[in-house]
């Protein structure tokens, strides 16, 4: 069962984000992307590095490898 004000709050949610100029999306996804990798980090009790790592692996879970994007991990 889904709920009609949540529906509606996520309706709105997207319709501002939409409004907002294209750079400052790009920043509002880099900043949320930032403080998920921050909160995971802060709940497993590790440092930021190893959470974007654990992240960036999640990922690329499931996912078909690709030669060229083995070359660009260290």
């Amino acid at each position: 069962m889904r709920s009609r004000v949540a529906e509606e709050l996520r309706k709105e949610q997207r319709e501002a984000v939409m409004k907002l100029p294209l750079e400052e999306r790009i920043a509002l996804a880099h900043r949320l992307g930032a403080e998920a990798a921050a909160l995971f980090a802060a709940v497993h009790g590790i440092d930021l590095a190893s959470a974007e790592r654990h992240l960036k692996q999640q990922r690329r879970a499931g996912r078909r490898p690709s030669k060229c994007m083995e070359d660009l991990d260290p």
